[in-house]
C-alpha cells in the first residue's frame, strides 16, 4: 500500500482527562499544514483534541492508522506536553513503526529534551511552513532526512540536527481551506464571540492570519527568543479574504491573527477605506500595543472610524502597573501609555482587553499589589475594560529565565517525560510547573500570591453578573466593596468570601448533577 496519509492532531488545552467545552479554533499552523497537504493531493486526517477526552482522541487516532500513514504530527505548547505525551505513547505502543513529528513552541524552546523522548522521531524547529512539504515528501519516500532544514531527528542511537532553513514568507503561506475542518462547529458559540456578547446573537466567528512575528524585543516573549521578525499581509488581501469567508461561510466576527495590527498606520487607513468602499458589515478583534493610542498616532477620532467599520475589541499586553517593571521587561511602554490606551478605546466605544503579569523575579510585593490596584481602578472607571492578570511564565532563552535559574535556583524539568509528569490523584500536571506559584522560589508568600489572584477573578465575576441580579444585588455589591478594600489595604487574611464562593459553587454543581 502506498503511503499517502498524514494525521495531524491538535493537542487539548484541558489539563484534565475531559473534553474542553469552550469552542476555540485549532492552532492555525496545523490548519495551514492541512490546507497544504490537501492541495498537494495527500489524504489528510485532522483530530482536534479539544473536542474529545484523551482516550477518545487516542481511539480516533488508532482507527486511522494503517500502512498508508506517513506520519502523525502535533504542534505543541508547553501546557500541552502532558496530554501530548499520553497520546504519542499510546500511538507507539499500538505501532512502533509510526513516525511521530512534533513542532511548535515547546519543541523549539527545548529541542534536545524533546527529541530525547523515545516516542518522538522528528521535531521541527521554529517557523517551518517553508520546509513542511519537503519533510512530508522525504518521509513519504523514505529519503534522507538530512535534506530537510530546521529539524532534529533520531537515526539509531544518534541525534542529528540539520541547518536552520528559511523563515516563513507570509506571501507564500496559503489562506486556510476551512472546508477541510468542521467550520460549522467552530464558527458557532465560539469563545471569542461569547467574550464580547456576540455569541448570544448567533454571530459566526472566524479568523484570518494577517501578520506573523513581532517587531519588538520584550525580554520575556517567545517572539524575541526565537527571533521571529514581523511580517504582514496587505490591507487588500485581508479585505478580499473577509469577503470570501463571509460569502462562503457566513462569518461575521473575525479575529485578525497579528501581534500588532496597528504597527503600519497606512495599512490601517487602507483597511478602513476598503471596508467602507465595499460596504462590508463585520465585527473584528485586533491585537496591538498600548503606546499606539495617542493624539499623534491612533487618536479617538481614528479609533471611532475603526469602530464604525466593525472594530469590537482590542487586546494589548499591558504587563504591569509599575513603570520600573515595564522598563525591566524592555517593554518600551509606560503605565501612562496603558491608561491612555484604555481611556481612548473606552471613549471611542471599543472594548479594551489588557493582560498583566505578576510574580516576576525581583518584583516587590508592593509592585504586585500596585498592578492589581491599577487594573481594578481602571475596571471601576471604564466598565467595558477587561483586565486579565496571570502568573508570570519564564520562557527558556529569555533573560528573565536565566536570572530565575542562576539567582533564584529555579529548577526546570530535564526531559520531555518530566514536563509530562502528572499527579493524577490531585489532577495536577506538574509538567506545567511554571503556572504555579509554588514552583517559583522567588515568590516569598505563596498563599497571599494565589489568594490575590483568586480575589481578582472573584471581583471580575461579580462585575459581570451584578446588573443581572435582583435579589442578590446587595450581596454582590457588598462583596465587591470588601474585595476593593482588601486590595487597597493589602489584607488577604480570613478569606471568607472565597469560602462562600466555593460553597455556592458546590451547591450549584449538585443541582446540575
Amino acid at each position: 500500500m502506498d503511503k499517502n496519509k498524514v494525521i495531524l492532531i491538535n493537542p487539548s488545552l484541558s489539563y484534565y482527562d475531559e473534553a474542553n467545552t469552550s469552542v476555540t479554533y485549532p492552532l492555525s499552523a496545523l490548519m495551514i499544514y492541512g490546507t497544504m497537504l490537501n492541495k498537494a493531493g495527500y489524504e489528510f486526517v485532522f483530530i482536534d483534541g479539544n473536542r474529545y477526552t484523551t482516550q477518545e482522541t487516542i481511539i480516533r487516532t488508532l482507527r486511522n492508522i494503517d500502512e498508508s500513514v506517513i506520519y502523525v504530527g502535533f504542534s505543541v505548547m508547553t501546557c500541552q506536553v502532558p496530554w501530548t505525551y499520553e497520546v504519542v505513547k499510546a500511538i507507539k505502543s499500538y505501532n512502533k513503526n509510526i513516525k511521530i513529528v512534533l513542532g511548535g513552541f515547546h519543541p523549539s524552546l527545548y529541542p534536545q529534551q524533546t527529541i530525547g523522548c523515545e516516542y518522538i522521531d522528528v521535531i521541527a524547529i521554529n517557523e517551518f511552513t517553508q520546509m513542511f512539504m519537503l519533510l512530508t515528501e522525504v518521509l513519504e519516500n523514505g529519503d534522507d532526512l538530512q535534506k530537510v532544514p530546521s529539524i532534529i531527528f533520531r537515526r539509531g542511537n544518534r541525534i542529528i540536527k540539520t541547518q536552520l532553513g528559511e523563515k516563513d514568507d507570509i506571501r507564500k503561506i496559503p489562506f486556510i481551506d476551512f472546508d477541510l475542518f468542521d467550520i460549522n462547529y467552530y464558527k458557532a458559540n465560539n469563545l471569542l464571540s461569547s467574550m464580547v456578547g456576540l455569541a448570544q446573537q448567533n454571530v459566526s466567528t472566524g479568523f484570518i492570519l494577517t501578520g506573523i512575528g513581532c517587531a519588538y524585543k520584550c525580554n520575556f516573549c517567545y517572539n524575541a527568543i526565537l527571533k521571529r521578525r514581523y511580517r504582514f499581509r496587505k490591507a487588500e488581501e485581508i479585505v478580499d479574504r473577509i469577503e470570501c469567508l463571509q460569502k462562503k461561510y457566513g462569518l461575521k466576527y473575525f479575529q485578525m491573527m497579528d501581534e500588532d495590527f496597528f504597527i503600519n498606520k497606512k495599512r490601517v487607513l487602507e483597511f478602513i477605506e476598503l471596508i467602507k468602499e465595499r460596504n462590508i458589515t463585520i465585527y473584528f478583534r485586533l491585537w496591538g500595543r498600548a503606546d499606539h493610542f495617542n493624539e499623534n498616532y491612533l487618536d479617538v477620532a481614528l479609533v471611532k472610524k475603526l469602530r464604525e467599520v466593525g472594530m469590537k475589541n482590542v487586546v494589548m499586553g499591558a504587563e504591569s502597573g509599575v513603570d520600573r517593571t515595564l522598563k525591566s521587561l524592555n517593554k518600551g511602554t509606560t503605565v501612562a501609555d496603558n491608561e491612555n490606551a484604555i481611556k481612548i478605546l473606552s471613549n471611542a466605544g471599543v472594548i479594551p482587553r489588557a493582560s498583566f503579569m505578576v510574580g516576576l523575579p525581583e518584583e516587590e510585593e508592593e509592585d504586585i499589589l500596585e498592578t492589581f490596584r491599577f487594573a481594578l481602578r481602571l475596571k471601576k472607571k471604564y466598565k467595558t475594560f477587561d483586565p486579565e492578570i496571570l502568573a508570570f511564565v519564564p520562557y527558556p532563552g529569555s533573560p528573565l529565565f536565566d536570572k530565575a535559574v542562576k539567582e533564584y535556583g529555579l529548577r526546570t524539568p530535564q526531559s520531555f517525560e518530566e514536563w509530562a509528569s502528572v499527579d493524577y490523584p490531585n489532577k495536577k500536571h506538574t509538567g506545567a510547573m511554571f503556572f504555579n506559584a509554588q514552583d517559583k522560589p522567588w515568590i516569598k508568600d505563596i498563599v497571599s500570591f494565589d489568594r490575590r489572584l483568586s480575589y481578582f477573578y472573584l471581583f471580575k465575576q461579580i462585575e459581570s453578573r451584578i446588573e443581572s441580579q435582583d435579589r442578590a444585588r446587595f450581596i454582590y455589591r457588598l462583596f465587591k466593596g470588601i474585595i476593593s478594600i482588601r486590595f487597597d489595604l493589602g489584607f488577604f487574611y480570613f478569606p471568607f468570601e472565597l469560602a462562600v464562593k466555593n460553597i455556592v459553587r458546590s451547591i450549584m454543581l449538585r443541582r446540575c448533577a
